[in-house]
């Protein structure tokens, strides 16, 4: 399956895209997620990860700005004191633009990531980093991108932080816009072309594609690896020329696509994987859910995201609920009820 460019307007960023409740689940603007994007620091990455874990789809309007500790996206293997690591953060995202492009009128225009202006004396918050804490003003012009975005991707935030490579967080966010062709155990195609551009190697070994493959994947192949997205990829070559054909192309695959599995089998194996003094309460938590009628299907999609705590906190509802007094307070019809409170808790419905 080719991937269609869904721009218009077109929008190219030389950079990334980029509560305090933070969400698990990110939501990018779809024109973000597949943009011409350069290449930054990974803690640039985090940073602006943690900003999109800050917006939530109630937010009418971008906040004046964004903060988190340097704990939150400065892990200990990093290499290098957190103040230089920040440094380097804060210099590739000052430095980041977009250009909003309309191909049709021929009209572009520039914008800045961040907002340098604000001054700490006369607005009462800056982009900066003081103290440990991390300070970020979005430019309010790029409030489309990120608030109320219809058309998006979607990605779990848990895995950035283990992520040591700028090239695995962008290829975790890129297969996580096709996940749900991937997990049926489909394969993705994207043109190398397309690829350079994601990956900010339209200059890079422009005369060897074995190179330039080994470069972009080194690090994802090993670092995606044991998650929902361990992925490899086939080879796509021309067809119809002369001597040793081209590569024009990858096509994308999950080793263990889940969609190919029953829903009952990934549940065991995730007892399974649990570490033994915690197996227990995990087995516990499945039960308890299928004791409510929410389908193991249902519970492979939301358990990742709203994690045991958030479902035992479902469940607990849920019995308030059913032992309220008067019958048009109590549970009609479980199996709809609680699937839906379930797919709503973990974002993936919209409560009516």
């Amino acid at each position: 399956m080719a991937h269609k460019d869904k721009r218009s307007p077109q929008i190219s960023i030389p950079m990334e895209y980029p509560e305090k409740e933070l969400k698990e689940i990110a939501k990018q603007h779809w024109n973000i997620t597949f943009a011409k994007q350069k290449k930054v620091s990974v803690v640039a990455k985090r940073i602006m990860d943690n900003v999109l874990g800050q917006i939530h789809d109630n937010d009418l309007t971008l906040k004046p700005f964004y903060q988190m500790h340097v704990s939150e996206v400065v892990n200990y293997s990093d290499s290098g004191s957190a103040y230089d690591i920040t440094r380097k953060a804060f210099t590739d995202l000052a430095s980041t633009s977009w250009l909003i492009q309309d191909l049709e009128k021929k009209y572009f225009a520039p914008r800045h990531l961040l907002d340098t202006t604000k001054t700490e004396v006369k607005d009462g918050f800056e982009t900066a980093y003081k103290d440990g804490m991390i300070t970020i003003a979005i430019n309010p012009v790029l409030e489309p991108y990120f608030v109320q975005v219809a058309h998006y991707t979607r990605y779990e935030r848990g895995q950035l932080k283990n992520f040591t490579s700028w090239y695995s967080v962008r290829i975790w966010e890129i297969l996580s816009g096709f996940e749900d062709i991937l997990q049926k155990g489909e394969k993705w195609y994207v043109s190398l072309e397309e690829l350079r551009g994601w990956m900010d190697c339209e200059k890079k070994y422009k005369n060897n594609t074995k190179d330039l493959l080994y470069n972009i994947f080194k690090e994802p192949l090993i670092e995606l690896k044991g998650t929902k997205l361990e992925f490899d990829y086939d080879k796509v070559y021309a067809k119809g020329v002369k001597g040793r054909p081209p590569i024009i192309g990858l096509e994308f695959y999950l080793v263990n696509p889940q969609g190919l599995k029953p829903a009952s089998k990934i549940l065991e194996e995730w007892i399974e994987k649990t570490p033994e003094q915690d197996r227990e309460k995990k087995r516990r938590c499945i039960e308890k859910g299928r004791e409510w009628k929410i389908s193991d299907e249902n519970l492979v999609k939301c358990l990742p995201i709203i994690k045991e705590a958030g479902a035992w906190k479902l469940y607990k509802q849920f019995s308030e609920k059913d032992n309220a007094r008067g019958t048009e307070k109590k549970i009609q019809d479980k199996k709809a009820f609680c699937n839906s409170a379930m797919l709503i808790a973990a974002g993936l419905k919209k409560p009516k």
